[in-house]
């Protein structure tokens, strides 16, 4: 596993995915915190939300998390991976997926930012363009993100199972926020703070700033996790889905000759 990274200041986060960090969550993230020990306390105390401020977020603070998704991807050797989202090679993920199917395996990443920003993050069919520039039952297991862009979760689940072969694994995560994300922030007003911050400035820049918050709080609860393992249980088979803090993972794996889809745990 790579060594993990020191982490980031805000600013250097925003930076780092080429986003001008906007000067109202500048301010007022000074204001909140006198000393750096502070916000890294104050980061680091809320898992559900507050990490999401760091690009190098999946090693540095979600290490549960990311246990459970390499667990459940139970990669091997020699295994042929694809890997879909957001920045996941500016954290080392995609790096961490490559280590687990070596020696003789490969990991190819596709980075979904180029695919959203015309949508204005907003609904599509991001796996469905995906799969049309890859070969049928190219890859053992594919592991993606980004579902709250979504528009149809049915026919974007078919497009992913055509890209793995018989008996191969799908694995959906989703790093939050989600409902529960939300539900936490109605109970620490903190967390209500950073959340609005977020949520008004994580790729929803065309939108008018009173408007935003609870358009991109729609749009990012528009696709739920339910909606998600249903669409899964339709085509694939063992379907499971995970939740935690604030967090999930939704998987199940494409049935061979002798299964029947829709089984589910």
């Amino acid at each position: 596993m790579p060594a993990p990274k020191p982490p980031m200041t805000l600013e250097e986060a925003w930076t780092a995915i080429a986003v001008p960090m906007p000067p109202p969550a500048q301010a007022a993230e000074k204001q909140c915190f006198s000393t750096e020990e502070l916000r890294q306390e104050f980061y680091s105390s809320r898992p559900p939300f507050g990490d999401r401020f760091m690009p190098n977020w999946m090693q540095m603070r979600q290490s549960e998390f990311t246990r459970v998704l390499l667990d459940k991807a139970a990669l091997k050797a020699g295994e042929r991976a694809l890997v879909l989202g957001e920045f996941l090679d500016h954290v080392g993920f995609v790096d961490l997926i490559s280590a687990e199917v070596q020696p003789g395996g490969t990991a190819e990443y596709v980075d979904m930012v180029p695919m959203i920003e015309p949508h204005r993050a907003g609904r599509f069919d991001p796996y469905t363009e995906i799969a049309a520039k890859h070969e049928p039952e190219a890859f053992d297991v594919v592991i993606a993100s980004q579902w709250e862009h979504l528009l149809d979760p049915d026919a974007e689940l078919e497009a992913l199972s055509r890209l793995v072969r018989p008996g191969g694994r799908i694995l959906l995560f989703h790093p939050g926020p989600t409902a529960a994300t939300f539900a936490l922030a109605e109970q620490d007003v903190w967390l209500d703070m950073l959340l609005s911050f977020f949520i008004t400035f994580a790729g929803s820049r065309e939108v008018p700033l009173d408007a935003a918050f609870q358009w991109k709080k729609a749009a990012w609860l528009a696709v739920s996790v339910d909606d998600v393992r249903n669409a899964a249980a339709r085509c694939l088979t063992d379907v499971t889905a995970w939740q935690h803090r604030g967090m999930a993972i939704v998987d199940g794996r494409k049935p061979a000759a002798t299964d029947e889809p829709g089984r589910s745990a």
